[in-house]
């Protein structure tokens, strides 16, 4: 399998762990080798350390054969392999579940947090002086770890860089460095006694790992209530807990998965079909959910609101005057325009946030500057809360010859009313089920990151343009997304596929009596 990309670097620099392929360069071969060591590669790795340069190629997302599309630790992955953090086997595997030692482990805290370019935080600037690095392929990153603070050696003057390295031990590597950078998160409760072999915790990092379960750090793959400390960790484990890392340096879009483990401040930080639930003295914790009670929700889709019927050019435009009509109809019949997060728990719960009042979801797509300059003055006057699903890189375009769209500053201006909040609809709207996987990531990232990086702390729906999905496209939007929306013609049931949430159309057609048909097989809460 090609690579996508590649960086030259001086070839004592290259960090082995990462298992990329090398193209070295003045050898006959100038194959692809396993720079750990594995398989035919490993004579030859060791005499290109001697050679002045190599080329370091990384594999694109969908290269990892071994790492599929439901993996729980795909999104980190995916994150840190397009930077060229990690890399891949030659044969286009991961090894997701490959143990780590304390050399990979140090190559793998240098680059991902970038210790070279890091000032010190321990006023060691002098090279450590382990006796068993010298020489050592990890000898580099070792230093920088050490100098930073990240990781230390042991009392007999080594560093074992060949030692099986425990879940534990790289929470406190990673709690190490975000303590240097000022970054120490308060401890809420007493997190650790959530798990059933908390009393496994070492004393040394008893701290260190109340600190990284408050943020979210550690990882275990989908277990719930085990922390599995004193285990080595796997490659994939050791990935998801840097990404977090990073996530809690503000360096990084905030990724879910069940794969992780910690205290939650909110349900958006939890996965798909999970809530973050209140238990007694260990903390709020992402506990998953079923219906105690059935239900359904009518969710509208909207586009674009045009001031007039001579304005509408799309089957989907809707007027002014119809949708004013629309929305009076509601707020009269005492319908609670619900927020997203209030409509996932109840379709989670089947409890309703409003009892007694019949619900609703709306929805409006493509970031139109009709639903700036019409539908949400309505929606603010008759007291209605909406969800605005916009692609992002289109996000203030359009003109004369096309539907002009909303700014990013107008979309701020929404959000801050309080009516409004924006999510994603990917980044150039394509069909995802027609695309590659790396091509869906690419989308789903690029959407979320735009709106993470413009203030949108956790942009956690998605909204599947022309309603194009299929079973890749749930798995990869998982990593970014706690629900996904559909097109349909029935409401939502309590208990559904909270990826694939059907809406109902509203175009330019539909009259009050058709719009009102719509909700006479939602039941009343």
């Amino acid at each position: 399998m090609p690579p996508t990309r590649s960086m030259t670097m001086a070839a004592s620099q290259v960090p082995r762990w990462m298992f990329a392929a090398l193209l070295v360069h003045g050898c006959s071969s100038a194959g692809a080798v396993d720079v750990d060591g594995h398989g035919d590669g490993g004579a030859l790795l060791d005499g290109a350390l001697e050679t002045s340069e190599v080329t370091l190629a990384t594999f694109p997302p969908r290269g990892f054969r071994d790492v599929g599309v439901d993996h729980w630790a795909r999104p980190f992955i995916d994150a840190l392999s397009a930077r060229g953090v990690v890399a891949g086997y030659p044969d286009g595997t991961f090894g997701p579940e490959r143990r780590l030692s304390r050399g990979e482990l140090a190559a793998l805290l240098a680059e991902g947090l970038e210790l070279r370019a890091a000032p010190t935080a321990t006023g060691r600037h002098a090279p450590p002086q382990f006796s068993d690095t010298r020489g050592h392929w990890a000898e580099s990153a070792v230093g920088e770890v050490w100098r930073t603070g990240a990781m230390a050696g042991y009392p007999d003057g080594t560093f074992r860089p060949q030692a099986t390295v425990s879940r534990v031990e790289v929470i406190a590597a990673l709690d190490a460095w975000l303590r240097a950078q000022g970054l120490e998160p308060s401890v809420a409760g007493e997190p650790m006694r959530y798990f059933e072999d908390a009393n496994d915790v070492p004393r040394w990092a008893s701290a260190a790992v109340a600190r990284a379960l408050s943020s979210r750090i550690p990882a275990t793959g989908g277990l719930r209530r085990r922390l599995r400390p004193l285990e080595p960790v796997t490659r994939a484990e050791a990935v998801a807990m840097l990404h977090q890392t990073l996530h809690v340096s503000a360096r990084r879009l905030p990724l879910v998965s069940r794969g992780l483990q910690g205290v939650c401040r909110n349900d958006d930080e939890c996965a798909t079909g999970e809530l973050c639930e209140r238990l007694p003295a260990a903390g709020s914790f992402c506990t998953d959910v079923r219906p105690s009670v059935a239900g359904a929700l009518p969710v509208l889709m909207y586009h674009d609101v045009v001031a007039s019927e001579a304005d509408a050019t799309a089957p989907d435009d809707v007027t002014e005057a119809r949708f004013r009509a629309q929305m009076r109809w509601l707020a009269e019949g005492g319908y609670a325009a619900l927020t997203s997060g209030e409509a996932i728990r109840y379709l989670l719960t089947g409890r309703s946030p409003y009892p007694g009042r019949p619900l609703v979801l709306l929805t409006f797509d493509d970031g139109y500057l009709g639903n700036y300059e019409r539908a949400w003055p309505i929606l603010r006057e008759l007291g209605l809360r909406a969800t605005y699903f916009v692609h992002t890189d289109f996000v203030g375009t359009g003109g004369a010859a096309v539907k002009r769209k909303m700014s990013w500053e107008q979309l701020a201006e929404v959000e801050a009313s309080g009516v409004v909040e924006v999510h994603s609809h990917t980044r150039t709207h394509p069909r995802l089920a027609e695309l590659d996987e790396a091509q869906i990531s690419r989308e789903l990232h690029g959407a979320a990151q735009a709106l993470f990086s413009r203030g949108r702390p956790n942009p956690r729906l998605l909204a599947y343009p022309f309603g194009s999905h299929d079973a890749r496209v749930r798995a990869l939007a998982r990593g970014y997304h706690r629900a996904a929306f559909r097109v349909a013609s029935a409401p939502a049931a309590t208990g559904g596929d909270l990826m694939a949430i059907p809406r109902i159309g509203i175009g330019r057609h539909v009259d009050l009596e058709t719009f009102a048909s719509f909700f006479r097989r939602a039941p009343q809460h």
